[in-house]
């Protein structure tokens, strides 16, 4: 059989994902190596680089580190969800080098699954196949999507968490508790699933039989016992139910908690009296975040907009603003709402050029440590 005629029989949701994922590969091999060409032959300007330009860099090295020697290894570890560590030394079993080839497989076969799920969910709530194709690109080439390659945990906590989105959209909640469980299990996120499981859940509940809101119930359970098992975990290993969070809130990582419009008062404030530019990106960013949660109520299921305003809410509620983008990219459904803006051809085509050259230079400043993802 010819490549073409494999490639018709794959099903749409891979077929119009997979050239932008692979496109997302070659931007953020780009951004490495215009990385590395700036520490050979500009050291001088590579303010704060990194020996060891690659995908496993700032929290990738502590996935790293705990798929290789566990969490004892360094007690910062702990503010790092397990399920993607875990999964990847089961797969660095079957395959072949160093667990980062594991931790990269993995994310990438994630980042794949969840491009491609999306497609079906959008599809599957909107019918419109185009919209769900242009969330897909989005998915793949966002500016912060550049982690999505990288050794980073977000991949696997997309495709888990659109596949509990797809769960509760079509009814089968227990199934919706299990991948929520499971998304939980992968990022501290991952518990604020329970919210719109709540929602969809309480739809019918009072007209459900009895294994219908039993099944109800353990979806809105499956993403506070998955945090459970792991805090308990900790607990058990390190004396302090919530070490995770304590470890988080120290300075030198997201900070102490406070409100949105306090941590958005923060990071002006690093930007006019400490000249730090960063900052400034995070806050322009939390305004667009703010808005596409508004357009997420108004133009989807009140469940997505739950999600995306906890989760966006979450990313805004610290002293420190840093890596913004990234938490609020796991706000999926802020990708569809996007794709919902830029629908004629010529504005989908500005935006994919604009988001592919911000992911660029993303990765690239990530890869010199001049940005924190």
């Amino acid at each position: 059989m010819r490549v073409a005629e494999i490639w018709k029989r794959c099903p749409l949701a891979l077929r119009d994902s997979l050239p932008a994922w692979v496109l997302a590969r070659l931007i953020v091999a780009a951004s490495l190596a215009g990385a590395k060409f700036i520490v050979d032959d500009f050291p001088q300007r590579a303010i704060g680089h990194r020996n060891d330009l690659s995908l496993i860099g700032w929290d990738g090295e502590f996935y790293e580190l705990i798929a290789r020697a566990g969490y004892a290894a360094d007690a910062d570890s702990y503010r790092f969800f397990p399920l993607y560590p875990l999964a990847s030394k089961a797969l660095n079993f079957v395959t072949p080098g160093s667990t980062t080839v594991a931790l990269v497989l993995l994310a990438n076969v994630c980042s794949l699954g969840f491009v491609v799920l999306l497609h079906h969910l959008v599809q599957r709530e909107t019918g419109d196949v185009d919209l769900a194709r242009r969330a897909a690109w989005f998915g793949c080439i966002a500016p912060a999507a550049f982690v999505m390659v990288w050794g980073y945990a977000e991949p696997t906590f997309l495709l888990l968490a659109v596949a509990t989105f797809l769960m509760l959209r079509t009814d089968r909640f227990a199934a919706a508790g299990l991948f929520g469980a499971l998304a939980a299990l992968t990022r501290p996120l991952g518990v604020l699933i329970a919210i719109s499981a709540a929602f969809e859940a309480s739809r019918g509940f009072r007209n459900a039989d009895v294994r219908g809101r039993a099944e109800r119930v353990v979806a809105v359970a499956g993403p506070p016992i998955g945090t459970l098992a792991y805090l308990l975990w900790t607990l058990d290993r390190t004396g302090d139910f919530l070490e995770p969070y304590r470890i988080q809130a120290l300075a030198v990582h997201r900070g102490k908690t406070v409100d949105p419009v306090t941590g958005i008062a923060n990071a002006l404030s690093e930007f006019f009296d400490h000249d730090r530019i960063g900052p400034l990106f995070h806050v322009g960013w939390a305004v667009v975040a703010v808005a596409l949660v508004v357009v997420t109520f108004r133009r989807l299921p009140a469940s997505y907009g739950l999600f995306s305003a906890a989760t966006v809410i979450i990313a805004l509620s610290s002293h420190n603003l840093d890596s913004f983008e990234r938490y609020a990219f796991n706000a999926f459904p802020l990708i569809i709402v996007v794709a919902m803006i830029f629908h004629t051809r010529r504005q989908e085509t500005l935006a994919f050029t604009a988001a592919g050259a911000l992911m660029l230079l993303y990765g690239t400043l990530a890869a010199l440590s001049l940005y924190v993802p």
